[in-house]
């Protein structure tokens, strides 16, 4: 993959996760934009060639940020019917609110400004 189109993929899903922080985006159309922004675009590697490796390293602070809220807010994320706040704990699943804090910490933690400037086009 070309150096420009993954910069300006990571800065477009860096975008939106500042956006949501920022609540310039409704957290449900931050969801659906997302879109599992980590596994869609195979930030893992999986389907990576030898020039996308060497991409997914140069880039991989950034790629760890879209990791973490992708394991830690979108795979647990429970958007159903209002139920006990003890049933979503036990079953490991956080609630809008709880995924908002967590958005907010890990995009504080990674400095997202600085990311942002990292991949902008």
């Amino acid at each position: 993959m070309d150096e420009n189109v993954f910069k300006e993929i990571l800065y477009d899903g860096t975008l939106l996760v500042k956006k949501i922080v920022s609540k310039e985006i409704t957290f449900v159309d931050f969801i659906e934009q997302y879109n599992n922004f980590y596994y869609y675009n195979a930030l893992d590697g999986h389907e990576a060639d030898d020039i996308t490796k060497s991409l997914l390293v140069k880039f991989s602070g950034v790629i760890s940020l879209h990791k973490e809220i992708q394991t830690t807010v979108a795979d647990v994320l429970y958007l159903g019917n209002q139920v006990n706040s003890s049933k979503l704990q036990n079953s490991g699943r956080i609630d809008v609110d709880q995924a908002m804090q967590r958005i907010a910490t890990i995009s504080k933690s990674y400095n997202i400004d600085s990311l942002i400037n990292e991949v902008k086009p």
